[in-house]
């Protein structure tokens, strides 16, 4: 998934998160929540792309972590984190045990693809709509 689908659907999800904790994640936090583990296509090849950032080994501590020193605000952003794995394995696939195994799982609907347009578009009009709604 494209920048715009990680950032839309982190943004749909952490705030929905948010609203279920009663805590607001700013807007810039709720966005960048879902970009984040793309981080390591700026270390290449030192990092390889969708291994460790991509793992829920690595990403599951993490959140626990935010979630400890954060509290509220910490879950809704680690919602939006982990959004990201779940929204990868729809259009591709991702190593969830890595660096322990290298066994992949998806969907694999392609990247691009008319499923990842329709994925990307969809969220986007579904933040347009929420934003709307909810000021």
């Amino acid at each position: 998934m494209f920048l715009l689908g990680h950032s839309s659907w982190s943004y749909l999800i952490s705030k929905a998160t948010g609203q279920k904790l009663h805590v607001n994640l700013p807007l810039y936090l709720a966005l960048l929540s879902g970009v984040a583990p793309d981080f390591d296509i700026y270390f290449q090849p030192y990092l390889q792309h969708h291994t460790y950032t991509h793992s829920i080994l690595i990403l599951g501590p993490v959140s626990i972590l935010l979630t400890y020193k954060y509290k509220k605000l910490g879950a809704a952003f680690s919602t939006g984190l982990l959004s990201h794995l779940l929204t990868d394995s729809l259009v591709g696939d991702i190593p969830p045990f890595y660096p322990v195994s290298h066994y992949t799982i998806g969907l694999n609907l392609g990247i691009p693809s008319l499923a990842d347009t329709i994925l990307e578009t969809g969220a986007l009009l579904l933040v347009v709509v929420y934003i709307f709604r909810n000021g």
